[in-house]
């Protein structure tokens, strides 16, 4: 069993051992385990990725030190509001937990045993020496049936719910059966102490509220399976009622979501805060950056196309795609805006075709009719969205699917590529 599995440790102990001890891991020869979220660094991945090491850890199924590792430099935790809100509430401080840029990846990969991935099943391109090492795979995106040698069926659990957080939940109260975490009469014949369980199940709630908007019928998001986890926490957790768990939901939320925060951001941080980047075979690169103003406030920064161009530049695009999503009156609003060089038009025109002649653009309700339309724009602005001076060819749509967030549209994309 893992070296580390000597005692039980709280959640908050777990994770400052595991810093302590990752100097060692990292200049010896010993196997180690790490479980690792998707590139987007988002709330649901960061409490994936602990909480599943942590459940490993304190069930003794990790055969080695097993470490989570978040899917981001230790920088860009700040961009991330609510989060670092949430994780701040339930005691964890960014010093606790451990980075990409904390590990040096070419020096000690072959010290990696086993790989787990949670919230997403296909690595990012940067992370892709890990290939041989996937061992486990816990997600609620398309299955983009990778890795098919590796993990048996036994340890591939992809799950179309709301949040990956409620595949994490599952496992915590299936453990529970053997009063590990949690249990009905929230005695003290459980191995951890409660406020470390209801730390734990904080995280976990609180997250699968924010992914699936409170559980809410018209975000089309929560699945049985999410609202159940949600009653079952609530069950053993008397404090946390309807109301409270309302409450919880909009603080976090409304930090998600605070204009103030978002307009403070420079445009490379806006794009950089929640991003994702995809390829195909030809080698061609689609980054998709999700922001959480509207489009035609993004596009008021200064030097907004500069900026876009940069970062393509920065990440080696061939075409970027910025989706918004803001609330109006408590309903989603979603935009698509599309840009690209004018050296990648085909890449970018192939794109565009498919959208308007496809499927992809009744799917997702396509309009190209914003209340601001890209062909307004003075060519001497200095934005100049149409990109005639600037080399860059762009389109912009409203899309009416509401539902479709990055992870509907993303695989769409990814084919056309």
């Amino acid at each position: 069993m893992a070296t580390m599995n000597n005692c039980i440790l709280s959640l908050k102990q777990y994770l400052l051992h595991s810093k302590k001890i990752l100097p060692t891991a990292l200049t010896t020869t010993k196997k180690i385990d790490i479980v690792i979220g998707n590139q987007s660094g988002d709330c649901d991945s960061i409490v994936s990725s602990i909480l599943h090491a942590y459940y490993l850890f304190s069930t003794k199924k990790a055969d080695n030190d097993i470490f989570p590792i978040l899917s981001m430099p230790e920088e860009d935790l700040k961009l991330r509001g609510a989060e670092s809100v949430l994780l701040k509430n339930c005691g964890i401080e960014s010093s606790d937990l451990i980075f990409t840029d904390q590990i040096p990846w070419e020096n000690i990969h072959t010290n990696i045993d086993k790989v787990t991935l949670v919230d997403h099943n296909v690595l990012s391109d940067s992370m892709n020496f890990l290939n041989t090492k996937i061992y486990e795979i816990i997600d609620h995106h398309k299955d983009e049936s990778q890795y098919i040698d590796n993990v048996n069926s036994s340890r591939r659990n992809i799950e179309k719910v709301g949040s990956c957080s409620t595949l994490i939940a599952e496992n915590y109260l299936h453990a529970s059966n053997n009063n590990i975490f949690f249990n009905n009469n929230n005695n003290n014949n459980n191995l951890l102490l409660d406020d470390n369980m209801q730390n734990v199940a904080l995280l976990l709630l609180s997250t699968i509220l924010l992914d699936t908007m409170n559980l809410s019928p018209e975000a089309k998001k929560a699945t049985q399976k999410d609202i159940d986890i949600v009653n079952k926490f609530q069950s053993l957790f008397k404090q946390w009622d309807d109301t409270t768990c309302k409450k919880m939901f909009e603080d976090l939320h409304s930090v998600k979501f605070n204009p103030t925060f978002w307009l403070a951001l420079s445009t490379l941080d806006k794009l950089r805060l929640d991003y994702k980047q995809y390829s195909s075979s030809e080698n061609n690169i689609l980054g998709i950056s999700a922001v959480l103003i509207p489009f035609e406030t993004f596009i008021d920064d200064k030097n907004f196309i500069k900026d876009c161009i940069s970062y393509m530049s920065m990440k080696n695009l061939n075409v970027l795609v910025i989706m918004t999503m803001t609330l109006v009156n408590g309903v989603p609003s979603r935009e698509l805006f599309i840009i690209s060089r004018k050296e990648n038009q085909m890449i970018f025109d192939k794109i565009i075709k498919c959208l308007e002649t496809s499927d992809l653009k009744v799917t997702l309700q396509l309009e190209d009719n914003l209340k601001r339309s890209m062909d307004n724009y003075n060519k001497n602005d200095t934005n100049n969205v149409n990109g005639d001076d600037d080399g860059i060819v762009t389109r912009c749509y409203s899309q009416g699917l509401i539902t479709g967030s990055r992870k509907v549209v993303a695989p769409l994309l990814k084919d056309v590529l």
